[in-house]
């Protein structure tokens, strides 16, 4: 929901890759796609990887770089932490992250914090339902 939302807002978006977690339970990654492309029905790139984050494949989907991460369910503190670190590698000079429940789980929010405090940049946080935490490459 809140990638097609972020689509819908943003007409210049011209790829995506998209990870979902694999818990054991069954996903198809054809619901992904087909969401994305009731939204953006043509000229635009979908890619789906289901497994872990630290996966090859998903390292190389990072590789030509990227403008804007959305982490959008709720992590683990030091999954978080990964996350930041392996996306912020790949991000484009002025790519944005924005991470979500920052206000359901306040330590994540302290590690998104420290994560911005290392890199010397000033996070921005806006009063959601959940909370979302915005940082600046």
């Amino acid at each position: 929901l809140p990638l097609c939302c972020y689509l819908m807002g943003c007409g210049s978006v011209e790829s995506v890759s998209a990870f979902q977690k694999s818990d054991g339970s069954f996903y198809s990654p054809r619901l992904a796609a087909s969401n994305v492309k009731s939204i953006r029905p043509s000229g635009i790139s979908f890619k789906f990887h289901l497994g872990k984050f630290m996966d090859e494949s998903v390292q190389s989907m990072m590789s030509p770089g990227l403008d804007m991460v959305l982490v959008t369910c709720r992590q683990k503190d030091e999954e978080l932490n990964d996350i930041l670190y392996s996306v912020w590698d790949h991000l484009k000079l002025d790519g944005m992250i924005v991470v979500d429940h920052m206000r359901s789980n306040p330590k994540s929010f302290e590690v998104f914090k420290s994560f911005c405090k290392v890199h010397a940049r000033e996070h921005v946080f806006f009063e959601t339902r959940y909370g979302n935490a915005a940082v600046q490459k």
